[in-house]
């Protein structure tokens, strides 16, 4: 799964900790050059359960600023997703290269991309900005918690041959690691 030997897969309670680096936001707050920042490539999840928000929230409680890429809006309960729009790929790609040129992530988590294409276009970009020094933290988002698929086939294959590789940390659940081993 990991051929290039640089990621490490997060096990046991840590694994959702660092799969989820969000909780309160108290109030709005200036980014800050001596704060460390971390760019955030999520979907947003309307329930506040998860997502690019939740990402954001659990940053702040940790004093860390957010750049943030929305690489697809979905529409859910803590019971079903209704609907899912997912941003083109050439927006998400514009989003990341906007913040790059706000300010150098100290760290990249990347949750829920979607399609094929914007996963490729994720790793085309961090190819393309990253020097390879800055962390990259994968919590693949394939299935929502109710069951509604947020990850093709061929977004699974393009995850795992293009953005695999490029990844620090991963913290897939149970069922996602799984698909990620095909098994």
């Amino acid at each position: 799964l990991l051929p290039h030997g640089r990621t490490r897969l997060a096990r046991g309670p840590c694994a959702a900790a660092a799969g989820t680096l969000a909780a309160r936001a108290g109030g709005v707050r200036v980014s800050s050059p001596e704060r460390p920042v971390v760019l955030v490539i999520a979907g947003s999840d309307s329930s506040g359960g998860a997502g690019i928000v939740r990402d954001v929230q659990t940053l702040m409680d940790f004093e860390t600023d957010a750049l943030c890429v929305v690489t697809a809006v979905t529409a859910q309960s803590n019971r079903r997703v209704t609907a899912v729009h997912v941003i083109p790929p050439e927006v998400a790609l514009a989003q990341i290269e906007a913040a790059y040129a706000t300010r150098r992530p100290d760290a990249v988590k990347i949750g829920m991309l979607g399609t094929r294409a914007t996963v490729e276009a994720v790793a085309d970009a961090l190819e393309r900005l990253g020097d390879g020094a800055v962390p990259i933290v994968l919590d693949p988002v394939l299935v929502s918690s109710s069951g509604g698929t947020l990850l093709d086939e061929e977004g699974r294959r393009a995850l795992r041959e293009r953005l695999l590789p490029l990844v620090t940390l991963l913290t897939p659940n149970v069922p996602e690691g799984a698909t990620l081993l095909e098994e």
